[in-house]
């Protein structure tokens, strides 16, 4: 048996179950249905997996409304599981590129998941609209984007806990791809070279001070008896930073342990 065949072989009663699990629901009666949704379970990962079973399930043209305690915060609309849309009171509506749209969904998706308190789910038929083709996106998709906003988040808290504490600082993002430096001008050449030669390696680093989570990269490196550098980047944005070691340190233990 070849590998692909063993894959197969091995994947093959988890689809079974999921299309069980998916015929059982479309037949239960819409009563227990729900009961059984309700207020979404606490914290953010189980809220998404919630979110996209409840998306995975949905076959006919229907709304998920999402409410916290005072309020609605977000329909979910949704037809032949798919997501199409989430709208959120007071925001503008996403646009509809399809090569941007799973981005922008996960987002909003795992903004609705973060919110605190208690949020409840309940399910209403969509109203009508035109039959023309909708951009729409899978659940599969969805999670894979969901990841890519999730490690973004933890590169942003990552920038944040830096910033207290930065001695110098070079910058670069998407929307501003040249690098931007800020701190004593005499540690100005030596540190944007130090950028500079990051950003021309490729991805694959085998450091053992590797920072890596999912799609996070970076380095961290002692100058001198009293001082670190930490790079890091997520997708086109990244930084470098020069730290007092022991704050330096403090502020990566602290990222990696929330």
């Amino acid at each position: 048996m070849t590998l692909v065949e063993k894959e197969q072989t091995r994947q093959q009663p988890d689809r079974t179950a999921r299309k069980r699990s998916i015929a059982q629901r479309l037949a239960a009666d819409p009563r227990l249905l729900a009961t059984e949704r309700g207020v979404l379970p606490d914290g953010s990962d189980a809220r998404i997996a919630a979110l996209l079973k409840e998306i995975d399930e949905t076959v006919l043209p229907r709304v998920l409304c999402i409410k916290d305690a005072k309020r609605e915060i977000a329909l979910l609309v949704v037809s032949h599981r798919r997501l199409i849309d989430v709208d959120m009171p007071g925001r503008a509506a996403l646009p509809r590129e399809s090569d941007t749209l799973p981005t922008r969904l996960a987002n909003r998706l795992a903004e609705v998941a973060a919110r605190p308190g208690a949020v409840s789910l309940s399910i209403t038929r969509r109203p009508s609209h035109s039959n023309h083709a909708e951009a729409a996106v899978s659940v599969q998709v969805l999670s894979q984007a969901l990841v890519g906003s999730k490690t973004r988040e933890r590169f942003e808290l990552l920038c944040q806990l830096v910033s207290d504490h930065r001695i110098a600082h070079v910058a670069w993002s998407e929307s501003s791809p040249q690098m931007s430096f800020s701190g004593p001008k005499d540690w100005s050449p030596t540190l944007m070279t130090m950028a500079q030669d990051y950003r021309s390696t490729t991805s694959n680093h085998n450091s053992k001070t590797r920072l890596g989570l999912r799609q996070t990269e970076g380095v961290a490196f002692q100058v001198g008896p009293q001082h670190i550098v930490m790079i890091a980047r997520f997708e086109q944005s990244g930084f470098l930073a020069l730290l007092p070691q022991d704050k330096g340190l403090e502020a990566l233990e602290a990222w990696q342990i929330r």
